[in-house]
């Protein structure tokens, strides 16, 4: 049976069948550089040390992803296969990245991650004028003709972006409600263990994407929940990994 890419939200209509990095020969993936669930995909990639190409994808037009029925970034295509959605994306490549499956607790706190902390990052963040601009000017630091042409329709889109989320997921908390999940959520010194996991990447991506734009939103949330440790742990093994930022 032919692959079948996901839905968002929704497993692929067939198992994903790779279980090591081994058996991983192609890796491409389409993207905004400051997009969260982007820099989420690409710090398990750097975690794992497995080689990509990286497509950026230009907006508004996206004629990069012209070919797939799935609109949304991040797409990811490995050995052909076309997964979608940041969670779907993490939850597939357990096995082949972190040579096991996620437990249920990680894919628990890594659901939390994603419908929850990430949201309310992106709620708070584009709520402040700084935050938003400093986003918008990462969002486009390639592209000189966006900048001119398209930047001010995307910082307009942005600054509504706010109110349109939280009418669209009105059960998504406050970003500071979140904090005591994560902070009970450590099994030791990560979320994954004694070793990183999937969900210890997640929400170490989103505190680094909002460094890379400028914001102390995340760094104000971790130390108010006492997990800078935890974050300093995880940083300092990324620090010996390929960069996640291409820009």
């Amino acid at each position: 049976m032919a692959w079948e890419p996901n839905n968002e939200g929704e497993d692929p209509p067939q198992p994903f069948s790779l279980k090591s990095k081994d058996e991983i020969h192609t890796v491409k993936l389409y993207q905004f550089e400051a997009s969260p669930p982007c820099a989420i995909v690409r710090a398990l990639l750097a975690w794992a040390e497995v080689p990509y190409d990286v497509v950026q994808v230009n907006y508004p037009f996206k004629s990069e992803i012209s070919w797939s029925k799935y609109q949304k970034i991040p797409i990811l295509v490995v050995n052909d296969m076309q997964v979608n959605d940041s969670f779907i994306i993490a939850k597939c490549l357990s096995p082949c990245l972190f040579g096991r499956e996620a437990t249920q607790h990680e894919l628990n706190l890594m659901k939390e991650i994603t419908f929850g902390v990430m949201v309310a990052v992106e709620i708070e963040l584009f709520s402040d004028d700084k935050d938003r601009s400093n986003f918008v000017d990462a969002f486009f630091s390639d592209d000189c003709c966006s900048q001119t042409f398209v930047k001010p329709l995307v910082l307009l889109m942005v600054s509504q972006a706010p109110d349109r989320i939280r009418k669209s997921k009105p059960e998504v908390k406050p970003l500071s409600e979140y904090g005591e999940t994560f902070k009970k959520g450590l099994q030791g010194n990560y979320i994954g263990g004694s070793s990183v996991g999937p969900a210890d990447l997640m929400l170490w991506a989103l505190a680094e994407m909002c460094k890379h734009v400028r914001s102390t939103l995340m760094e104000n949330w971790l130390l108010k929940n006492d997990l800078t440790g935890w974050y300093e742990r995880v940083a300092a093994i990324m620090a010996t990994k390929k960069s996640i930022w291409t820009q």
